[in-house]
C-alpha cells in the first residue's frame, strides 16, 4: 500500500476505493502472482477485503501510512503517507525486478490521473474481460460490457452506461491495459441469504 501511495503523483488523493481498484490489476496485468488475491465482485469493483486490511496494517507499521475516515464508518477513507518516501519503493523494485517494476510504474501512472469512477470502470472491465479469458472465451466488447452490467453487481447498471464502458475499453487499449487471462478468476458475492 505505501509503495503504491508513493507512486501516485501528488497532489492526487488516494482513498480506499481508488486504492482497491489500483491494487487489483497488478496481480494479473503486471504478473505479481505473489499477492495471491482472492477477489470478489463488489459494487465498486474487484475486492479482496483481507488483503486490503493486511496492506493497511502493514503500511501503517512499515511506513506510518494512516487511514483517515473523518465522517465515520461508511464514509470516504483516505490514506496519508507520514514518513519519508522512497525506501518502500526501492524495496518493491528490488523484489519485483526491472520489468515488472516498469510495468507497475506505467499502470499506476495510468490510473493515477483517473477519477475514482474511472478507476472503478477500468478495474471492473479488466476483471470481466480477464475472467472470460481464464474461462477460455474470446469475448467481444459487447460480451465484456454485458458482463460488467449484468453479471458483476446490480449497482453497476445504475452507475454506468454501455457507451461509457465502450469509451473505457478504448482507453484501456490505448494504454495497453489489456488482460491476458493470467491470475485468479473473480467470484460473485451472495447478496441475499
Amino acid at each position: 500500500l505505501n509503495a503504491i501511495i508513493q507512486l501516485i503523483p501528488r497532489p492526487q488523493p488516494c482513498g480506499r476505493l481508488k486504492f482497491q481498484t489500483i491494487a487489483f490489476p497488478p496481480e494479473a496485468h503486471v504478473g505479481i502472482s505473489e499477492l495471491g488475491g482472492s477477489y470478489t465482485r463488489e459494487a465498486a469493483g474487484p475486492l479482496d477485503r483481507g488483503m486490503i486490511n493486511e496492506m493497511e496494517n502493514g503500511a501503517h507499521t512499515i511506513a506510518g501510512v494512516t487511514v483517515d475516515q473523518v465522517g465515520g464508518t461508511g464514509t470516504t477513507v483516505s490514506y496519508e503517507l507520514r514518513r519519508q518516501r522512497g525506501t518502500s519503493r526501492e524495496e518493491l523494485a528490488n523484489w519485483l525486478g526491472t520489468e515488472r517494476m516498469a510495468k507497475l510504474d506505467r499502470l499506476i501512472a495510468d490510473f493515477a490521473n483517473l477519477t475514482t469512477k474511472g478507476s472503478e470502470a477500468v478495474a471492473t472491465l479488466y476483471g470481466v474481460w480477464n475472467d472470460a479469458l481464464i474461462a477460455g472465451c474470446s469475448p467481444t466488447d459487447g460480451d465484456i460490457i454485458a458482463g460488467f452490467l449484468n453479471n458483476w453487481h446490480p449497482e453497476k447498471r445504475q452507475k454506468f452506461s454501455a457507451d461509457e464502458l465502450t469509451d473505457w475499453l478504448e482507453w484501456m487499449r490505448r494504454h495497453g491495459i489489456v488482460p491476458s487471462g493470467f491470475g485468479q478468476e473473480t467470484t460473485s458475492i451472495t447478496l441475499f441469504k
